[in-house]
C-alpha cells in the first residue's frame, strides 16, 4: 500500500483509513482517469484485536510493501512521538519462541530514520527493512508496550 509523499509522511492517513478494522462499509468509484475509495466508516462489528500493523505481523509478501514506511495502530490514540521508542532488528533466522523484553541480543539493530504519531497510528521508517528478511519490532513508551515479528518474503 503506497502512502508516500513528504506531505503525508507524518500521518500516512490513507493507509490508516484503508486498514481500519472498525470499517464496515466502503465505496468504490472510477472514471476514465481516476478512481476513488470512500472508507471513513466505523459501522463494522470489529473482530480485530487491540493492535494491527503494516506490514502485518507474521508473514507478509514483499511485493505489497511499497516504500519504507511501517505503521503500528492502536485501538486508542497513540502517544506523543517524543515519548515513544521504536526498535527494529533484522534476524538471521526465525526465532523458536517469541523474544521477551529482557532479551537484548536479537540481531542487527536497524536505524530508524523517522518516527511520528498521529491519532491512533505510530509511523516509522526502519532503514534497510524493505527487502526479504525476518524482522523483530519493539515499540514502547507512554503506555505502549508491543513487540512482534514480521517476515517479508
Amino acid at each position: 500500500m503506497n502512502d508516500g509523499g513528504a506531505n503525508n509522511r507524518e500521518a500516512r492517513g490513507h493507509r490508516r483509513w484503508c486498514l481500519n478494522p472498525p470499517m464496515g462499509r466502503a465505496g468504490f468509484g472510477g472514471g476514465t482517469k481516476f478512481a476513488a475509495m470512500a472508507c471513513m466508516d466505523t459501522s463494522g462489528k470489529d473482530k480485530a484485536g487491540d493492535t494491527w500493523s503494516y506490514p502485518d505481523k507474521g508473514f507478509f509478501p514483499l511485493k505489497y510493501l511499497h516504500g519504507d514506511g511501517w505503521s503500528f495502530y492502536l485501538r486508542e490514540g497513540s502517544s506523543s512521538r517524543n515519548a515513544l521508542e521504536v526498535e527494529v532488528f533484522r534476524l538471521a533466522a526465525r526465532p523458536q519462541k517469541p523474544f521477551t523484553w529482557a532479551d537484548k541480543e536479537l540481531g542487527e539493530k536497524l536505524e530508524i530514520a523517522w518516527i511520528s504519531s498521529k491519532m491512533n497510528a505510530i509511523n516509522f521508517e526502519p532503514k534497510g527493512a524493505n527487502k526479504e528478511g525476518i524482522y523483530w519490532v519493539r515499540i514502547r513508551g507512554a503506555g505502549v508496550r508491543e513487540q512482534y515479528l514480521v517476515e517479508l518474503y
